[in-house]
């Protein structure tokens, strides 16, 4: 009996578990090919704050609800008809691999770790890159 719930409990945390990634080991992933690493912040935020080497750029506020392609979400959270064009989002994604991602505080990532569950995608949420502790790139200043 112990050795069925030990086992059972094994299973259970290897299925929850976020696939190794998170804000402290992330150096050790980023160049991991079966992982699509993905800041959805603005890029004034990127410019005030840093940015992490390796992360592509989509930004949630700025581009994919400017450009129609998701709803912002409404009081209550996601829902399935925030997807307004599943096909463009879907051309900047890989289905074939793991979608990382980050937004400044983490309440950005909720909402769309909800659309990609929604659609299928295996989704790792590392929240906002504020609790990163690492350090962070810059863009050169524009003076």
């Amino acid at each position: 009996m112990k050795k069925l719930t030990l086992l059972g409990l094994l299973f259970i945390l290897s299925a929850c578990g976020s696939k190794g990634v998170t804000l402290r080991n992330l150096e050790d992933y980023i160049d991991h090919e079966e992982y699509l690493f993905i800041d959805i912040r603005n890029p004034e935020e990127a410019y005030v704050d840093g940015y992490l080497d390796g992360f592509t750029f989509l930004p949630l506020n700025g581009y994919l609800f400017q450009e129609g392609i998701l709803r912002p979400p409404s009081i209550g959270g996601f829902r399935y008809s925030d997807i307004l064009d599943e096909t463009r989002l879907r051309s900047y994604l890989d289905e074939t691999k793991t979608i990382v991602i980050i937004c400044r505080t983490g309440s950005r990532t909720e909402y769309f770790e909800a659309v990609l569950n929604a659609l299928g995608y295996d989704v790792v949420n590392l929240g906002g890159i504020h609790q990163y502790s690492g350090s962070l790139l810059r863009f050169p200043d524009e003076n």
